[in-house]
């Protein structure tokens, strides 16, 4: 087998797919990118497993959550509609990533409203994006506001 790109790329554009596998694929990505009880379930189970990783500060849990997800099903079936420009495909895709991206956070705030910690873990903290705080913040601020107003006084 060669490792030469342009003979790898000859080789690739030669292979032509029939009709049958394509219609095959979108059948079944269609299947897959459609919302049902397994779907849902899924949903439900991953994010039952990421809250408690997160409440209970272990990265471990949370990476297992990831795996139960079924989130990528409905991304491949919009990434292949998007591609033919099969929109049935692509909105189906999209609809049930967005069903299931609600359910999850709606269920994820109920399960921290549950809780009630009074305190976030690390794990919580190393997830939310910096504050700035302090006189460096401010003074950071106010160089900002002069350059963006053309001045460059006081640096």
């Amino acid at each position: 087998m060669t490792t030469n790109p342009r003979v790898l790329w000859r080789l690739l554009r030669r292979q032509r797919i029939d009709g049958e596998s394509v219609t095959l694929l979108r059948e079944d990505l269609l299947g897959e990118s459609s919302i049902d009880s397994n779907y849902l379930l899924l949903i439900i189970g991953s994010c039952m497993i990421a809250s408690l990783g997160l409440l209970s500060n272990s990265a471990a849990v949370i990476i297992g959550a990831m795996l139960v997800a079924p989130l990528m099903l409905p991304i491949r079936g919009m990434a292949f509609g998007a591609l033919e420009g099969n929109f049935p495909l692509f909105s189906t895709g999209l609809q049930s990533l967005l069903v299931g991206t609600s359910l999850a956070i709606a269920l994820s705030c109920v399960i921290g409203w549950i809780a009630g910690l009074p305190q976030f873990g690390s794990e919580v903290w190393a997830r939310l994006p910096a504050q700035p705080t302090g006189p460096g913040h401010c003074r950071g601020r106010r160089q900002h506001q002069r350059l963006c107003q053309g001045g460059t006084q006081g640096f």
